[in-house]
């Protein structure tokens, strides 16, 4: 399930609900824990935001994607800039 593979990286980043909420854009802490419970989906830009607030690897970013339910980028045709964390 993509809610404990999000928390699992927000944990490892050293990142809490609410400093989490506020860099997502929601007011409540409980957004983050409804989302990390599979209660709540997270957006595509809120998948975005909380893999670039963990500082999630390309692995983590494709893992994430899987359990979200995309497509995964083709990877032989992929650049290694287009698996990059944006900067």
């Amino acid at each position: 399930m993509l809610g404990p593979f999000l928390k699992r990286l927000r944990e490892a980043a050293s990142v809490n609900q609410v400093a989490m909420a506020a860099l997502l854009g929601v007011k409540w802490q409980s957004s983050v824990s409804a989302i990390e419970i599979g209660a709540q989906r997270a957006s595509a830009n809120q998948l975005a935001v909380w893999l670039d607030a963990c500082s999630a690897t390309a692995a983590d970013r494709l893992e994430a994607l899987r359990l979200a339910g995309e497509p995964a980028p083709d990877l032989a045709a992929a650049t290694p800039s287009a698996l990059a964390p944006p900067t």
